[in-house]
């Protein structure tokens, strides 16, 4: 049977998205946007808004803790998948 909407009929996770992943791309902070467009890993809007928002409205503080998790992950990402002899897997 057809359906008339682009939904899925099936939806393994029980969640659906609200809204559009580019419109709340489009409400984060102008600096978060930024740092996101450049960012070397891929960032879901909700990860990132959760850091921004333990900074508690210091733009300078969450870009930095955006930075840190980043290389921090990096660092572990290519530890686990190059071995420790990598050049990112000792964070340099």
């Amino acid at each position: 049977m057809p359906h008339d909407t682009c939904q899925p009929a099936f939806h393994a996770g029980g969640k659906r998205r609200r809204g559009s992943a580019m419109g709340e791309f489009d409400r984060l902070p102008a600096p978060l946007r930024c740092w996101l467009a450049r960012a070397v890993l891929p960032w879901s809007v909700t990860s990132a808004l959760t850091v921004w928002n333990t900074a508690q409205g210091d733009p300078s503080t969450a870009l930095r803790l955006l930075n840190q998790l980043e290389n921090q992950r990096i660092t572990r990402d290519a530890a686990r998948i190059r071995g420790p002899s990598h050049p990112a897997a000792t964070g340099r």
